[in-house]
């Protein structure tokens, strides 16, 4: 597990570093940042599976720091103020600790946060257990009423404002439903979100190229960007390679 302590005060990222150590979760790398900006940074390059987050830091808050994130991530408040709480609850928090932290308390968080993570494996193990079966017809709906496309013949959706755009090799059929509504009718299938304005067909992916997000080329030679957001979609996909 890969822990980042984002706190101002030293000292209190030096204890809650030794307490983590003394815990009997298995953490195989700590790292630590003292403020939003540093913060930042460090969670875009690090990309830890939890984060010990002061609120109350010289250059802002650590509920600023998690509305510049690009993804949620699992997050326990470390914080001398109580007043937060009910913010914390919130942003979704797993625990709001008040300094000076006590081994016990901070043992429960972690153990919130193992259940969390089980309960998580269990429901990505059922998602992609449903995948097994690829889809094979898409009904894509329009103001006059519906079409059914094959899957196979489709390459990506591209969101359009209210509207999608479905790309099929010779051809772009326009949808009257928004991108949102083709997320949720294909989730579990071959169609990966890798983008605010994509949803693509992984059986037409031919090559993916690291980056920020990335992007992936298609059969027919289109290159599609990969966001930070929706980059873990393409890798779990693909086995996480």
């Amino acid at each position: 597990m890969k822990i980042a302590i984002i706190d101002d005060e030293q000292d209190a990222r030096f204890v809650l570093n030794r307490q983590l150590q003394k815990s009997d979760v298995p953490i195989s790398d700590i790292q630590e940042a003292e403020g939003v900006l540093s913060g930042y940074k460090l969670v875009q390059d690090f990309e830890p599976d939890l984060i010990f987050l002061d609120i109350k830091m010289y250059d802002g808050t650590g509920f600023d720091l998690l509305r510049q994130l690009d993804r949620a991530y699992p997050v326990i408040f470390v914080t001398a103020y109580d007043e937060f709480a009910i913010k914390a609850i919130k942003h979704q928090a797993l625990d709001y600790l008040l300094k000076p932290v006590r081994q016990d308390s901070l043992n429960e968080a972690l153990q919130t946060f193992q259940k969390s993570m089980l309960q998580r494996q269990r429901q990505e193990d059922l998602r992609k257990s449903l995948r097994s079966k690829p889809i094979e017809t898409v009904i894509v709906g329009n103001i006059n009423g519906f079409e059914v496309l094959s899957a196979a013949d489709i390459y990506f959706f591209e969101g359009a404002n209210q509207y999608t755009q479905v790309q099929l090799k010779d051809d772009t059929i326009t949808s009257s439903k928004g991108l949102v509504h083709y997320d949720e009718l294909l989730k579990g299938s071959q169609f990966i979100r890798i983008h605010n304005r994509h949803i693509v067909n992984a059986s037409k992916i031919r090559t993916y190229q690291k980056g920020d997000g990335g992007c992936v080329t298609l059969d027919n030679g289109q290159t599609l960007a990969v966001s930070r957001k929706f980059k873990a979609n393409l890798l779990d996909y693909f086995g996480g390679r």
